[in-house]
């Protein structure tokens, strides 16, 4: 069986092109930038937020299965990444960049091999890890 995508989103060459330039080396690859598009297909009309925008490609991917009407949140940490994805994605509606943290009163904490999200003493929440990452997520609705 092949699973490598033969769909590609219309930004992807020159995120690619701009995220070599930057040197940054942890986007997505494709088969997983296909499934980020799938995932983003059955939520029509829904909120999606990203964490960890990088350059954008994970984003793009995400934007190209999103109807209309879907709205997606990305956010960044490092300005020179976000600003990538900003000027290659920001003319999207459909898409709001965000520099800074996941939310307000969270922190992120570099730590080797992964990285985490902690709250702020006192909030609700509950940890999702996917083995790489591990995000504090607030209780309820984001």
């Amino acid at each position: 069986m092949d699973d490598t995508p033969s769909r590609f989103p219309t930004a992807l060459p020159g995120l690619r092109a701009r995220t070599r330039a930057s040197g940054f080396t942890m986007s997505c690859e494709d088969r997983t930038g296909s499934l980020l598009a799938v995932l983003a297909a059955a939520r029509p009309g829904g909120r999606i937020l990203e964490l960890g925008t990088g350059t954008g490609q994970g984003t793009s991917w995400r934007l190209g299965g999103m109807s209309g009407d879907t709205r997606l949140v990305t956010v960044e940490l490092d300005p020179a990444l976000q600003a990538v994805a900003r000027e290659e994605l920001g003319a999207d509606e459909r898409v709001t960049v965000v520099e800074g943290t996941a939310a307000p009163g969270w922190s992120s904490t570099p730590a080797s091999p992964s990285t985490s999200c902690s709250r702020t003493p006192g909030r609700e929440g509950s940890p999702i890890s996917t083995g790489r990452w591990t995000w504090w997520l607030p209780a309820g609705p984001i």
